[in-house]
């Protein structure tokens, strides 16, 4: 059953104590509204009051003169006139013989609507009489107002009579913060990943023909530089990252690092970096490549410890293992 239907069984009741004449609910509307156009619906005269629950919240119920005028004749004189009420202020005493009106409207929508759901505004009674828009103006602290606006017909010659219904819509209640947890570093997982690095010894370019014609124990010729000036890439060799000399430490190549191409000490490319032997490189002979350690040029192959002065012996901490590349 929609609420519309529950207040019109609930007043049809009504209207026969609280009347003793036909009444007729001759139309019911309903809205959401702010307290501002709630009271732009009040017009002419109407008796205003407030009704209130236990909780404190407070909402509204408005009686036209009509209205109000018809009730006073029923209680007063047991019959409700044919000419429309003369236009005047309301009183206490009309507010007196409305509030069981009132008060009954209330309980009976509230237990309608109880039992078909379970959240409904419960609780509301009669507060209070008000003798001017202002003082509702204050009365009223909710933000929106569920509206039903009533239509009656009243005595033998159906006057016209509206009764407005203002409950407050109950706000939602705050969503809990969610706490807030530690999130894991991704640190410790992106130190342990595998990286990849290449030694370039020396980049050479060749022309398609001479590509080509390259087969086994075909001989390139490498500068003696090239030792010195070793670069520690990327396995696609696009970016270098360092560069060093190339030697041997315990029967494997390694590279003691020269320069860091961190961002903070190269501000150009490594080539163009001065180095420790300035002088120019000197091309090396064709390297044989079934002696490569009687090729002409070439010192012979760094032994552990033999083979290169005791300055330029790879350190433990400061060589760079690079897996058996040469």
């Amino acid at each position: 059953m929609s609420p519309r239907r529950a207040l019109r069984l609930v007043l049809a009741r009504l209207s026969e104590t609280a009347f003793g004449q036909p009444v007729i609910v001759s139309a019911i509307s309903r809205w959401r509204a702010d307290q501002q156009a709630l009271l732009a619906r009040v017009e002419g005269s109407p008796m205003m009051t407030t009704i209130r629950n236990d909780a404190g919240q407070t909402g509204a119920v408005i009686l036209d003169l009509q209205l109000v005028s018809a009730l006073v004749e029923a209680q007063t004189i047991g019959t409700i006139l044919r000419r429309p009420a003369v236009d005047r202020l309301t009183t206490r005493t009309d507010a007196a013989i409305c509030l069981p009106l009132i008060d009954d409207m209330l309980s009976g929508f509230e237990a309608e609507m109880l039992a078909q759901i379970d959240t409904w505004p419960s609780g509301f009674r009669f507060a209070e009489w008000l003798g001017e828009k202002r003082a509702m103006d204050l009365a009223l602290t909710a933000l929106d107002y569920d509206v039903f606006r009533v239509e009656f017909e009243l005595g033998q010659e159906g006057r016209s009579g509206i009764l407005l219904l203002a409950l407050p819509v109950a706000e939602a209640p705050d969503e809990p913060v969610p706490e807030k947890r530690p999130v894991a570093s991704l640190k410790p997982a992106v130190l342990a990943a595998q990286a990849s690095l290449a030694v370039v010894l020396h980049r050479q370019q060749m022309t398609l023909k001479e590509v080509s014609a390259l087969t086994v124990g075909s001989r390139l010729n490498i500068p003696i530089a090239a030792l010195d000036r070793a670069h520690l890439c990327l396995p696609d060799g696009g970016q270098i990252l360092a560069e060093g000399r190339l030697g041997q430490r315990g029967g494997r190549w390694g590279l003691q690092v020269n320069y860091l191409n961190d961002g903070a000490c190269i501000t150009g490319p490594l080539d163009a970096l001065p180095h420790r032997n300035s002088e120019p490189a000197a091309a090396a002979e064709p390297i044989d490549k079934a002696t490569p350690s009687a090729a002409a040029g070439l010192p012979k192959p760094l032994e552990p410890t033999a083979g290169i002065p005791d300055s330029q012996v790879l350190p433990e901490a400061a060589s760079k293992r690079v897996g058996n590349q040469g």
